[in-house]
This record gives C-alpha cells, sequence and structure tokens, in this order.
C-alpha cells in the first residue's frame, strides 16, 4: 500500500494542475488537494505519515519537472524530460519494496460493509484500482507526451515547435539575432507554412483515446481477458496501418505510433503490477 499512497498524492496534483484557472489559483489548488488527500490517507486507510510526506515530496517536484500544459503556440520549447518517469517509477518501485502498516480507520470500516468488502476484497486492492484508474488518465497522458515530445526531436538536437495539444507545427525556432550593445538590430523569424485548408471539424479524440486504451487494458488484465487484450492492440495496428504506410518516404508515423503505444501499454502494465502487488499485503 505504501507505493499506492506515494502514487496517489502524484496523481491528485496532477488532476489539480489541470484545472483550467489562473496559474497561482491552480498551484494554490493543488496544494489543497494534495493536503486533504494525504489527511484522508492517515485518517481514513491508516497510512505512514512519513510515506505521506515522501508522497508529498514526489507529487511537488513532479509537478515542477513535468508540465501540465504545452508552451504557447509558435513558441520554442525547452528540451523535454523523460527522465521524471524513470525517477517517479524507481520510487514507487522502491515503495512497494517498504512494509506498509495494516490498513486501519473509518474508510477501512466502511469499505468492510460495502459488497465487494464483504467478498473480501482488500481494501488495499480497492485503493490501489481507484488511483491507477485515474492515474491512467492524467498522470499516464504526462509520461506518454513527453516520450513522443522527446522522441520528435530533430536530428540535430532542436525542438520542434509545437501547439497546445504538443503537436509538432511547420513553424522551426531560429533563436538567432543580431544585436549591438544589447540593443536588437535584426532577428530571424520561424518560417510557417500556410495551414492546410481544414474540409471538416478538427478530431481531439488522442486525448481520449490513449486513458481509454489504458483503462481497457486494466480492466481486462485484471479479469484475466489477456486474449482479448491482444486483439485489441493489434487492431490498434489495423486502424493505424493505413497513416503508417502512406509515411513510408520518412517513417516518422511509423516510430511515433511505436513510442506512444509503447509508453502507454507499459502504464497500463504498470498499474497492472502495482494492483497485483497491493494484493499480496
Amino acid at each position: 500500500m505504501t507505493a499506492t499512497v506515494v502514487l496517489a498524492l502524484v496523481v491528485a496534483a496532477d488532476v489539480s494542475r489541470g484545472a483550467r484557472l489562473a496559474p497561482r489559483a491552480r498551484r494554490a489548488l493543488a496544494a489543497f488537494v494534495v493536503a486533504a488527500v494525504g489527511t484522508t490517507l492517515v485518517v481514513g486507510f491508516g497510512a505512514h505519515v512519513v510515506t505521506v510526506v515522501v508522497g508529498v515530496v514526489a507529487a511537488a517536484a513532479w509537478s515542477l519537472l513535468v508540465p501540465q500544459v504545452g508552451a504557447a503556440a509558435g513558441a520554442a520549447v525547452a528540451p523535454p524530460r523523460a527522465w521524471p518517469a524513470a525517477a517517479l517509477a524507481v520510487i514507487l518501485v522502491a515503495a512497494a519494496l517498504v512494509p506498509a502498516p495494516e490498513p486501519a480507520g473509518p474508510l477501512v470500516d466502511a469499505w468492510a460493509r460495502t459488497v465487494p468488502g464483504r467478498a473480501g476484497v482488500p481494501v488495499a486492492v480497492a485503493l490501489a484500482v481507484l488511483v491507477v484508474l485515474v492515474g491512467l488518465t492524467r498522470t499516464a497522458n504526462l509520461v506518454t507526451r513527453a516520450a513522443l515530445a522527446r522522441a520528435r526531436r530533430a536530428p540535430d538536437g532542436n525542438v520542434p515547435v509545437v501547439d497546445d495539444a504538443g503537436r509538432p507545427t511547420n513553424r522551426r525556432p531560429t533563436g538567432w539575432r543580431l544585436a549591438v550593445r544589447g540593443r536588437d538590430v535584426a532577428s530571424l523569424s520561424p518560417v510557417e507554412a500556410p495551414p492546410e485548408p481544414r474540409t471538416g471539424p478538427v478530431m481531439r479524440g488522442g486525448r481520449y483515446i490513449g486513458p481509454l486504451e489504458r483503462v481497457l487494458v486494466l480492466v481486462l488484465a485484471l479479469t484475466g481477458a489477456y486474449g482479448v487484450i491482444a486483439a485489441v492492440l493489434a487492431a490498434k495496428g489495423v486502424v493505424r496501418f493505413p497513416e503508417i504506410s502512406a509515411d513510408r518516404a520518412r517513417g516518422t508515423k511509423a516510430e511515433e505510433f511505436l513510442v506512444g503505444s509503447l509508453v502507454s501499454w507499459a502504464c497500463a502494465g504498470a498499474g497492472v503490477l502495482l494492483v497485483r502487488v497491493s494484493g499480496l499485503g
């Protein structure tokens, strides 16, 4: 349950950071939600105070290192960071190895009176499932976007300009300027290709397909339907095959599909492992 507590605080921070508020209000909301979740874990589930403190520190560091939203359209972005996700995975693995106190508290007693609780489902497993479900829709999105942004770096090391959704645009950051005594004399402006005409509504299904896919993999894995998981993953490749085939000259679509899919599936697999470990007591 120790790893679940740490992940719950990180996920709580990510959910709060997704609110459409001013930056200062969003930070205040995140601090309040993390504090409320930490208090609930200590009082309601008997989590160790030290574990909650570690989770709060991990959530604060995660929020600083992994931005919730992309850069403004047309602005150059800093090189993406992929190592915070690896660091978080190491912290969760280490936390899973630490013995946790037996869950105790009013929320544990309330769970024991529910139908799953009377059926013998441990409260630690129920809490892990809840945290993983929310994490696969918010935190896993950030991990996948960071991996894709890292993979989209140009061969010369430059990072392409992206829009609010994290997709690369046709503009390239130049960063060159001519200055005399600290005063700009001339600069190179990014060149933008003319936009392609749109003939229909703009689909933003990518924001929903990934979370739904990860949640579906989690549910199927927990129910033992591994054959269905293989069919779902294969169907995704079949659906994307025409788009990948049309990009044979560059091959970037195939790489993007593989990177995004593998990272997304890895997040779902990690969630399944966390739930399984929580059931071991």
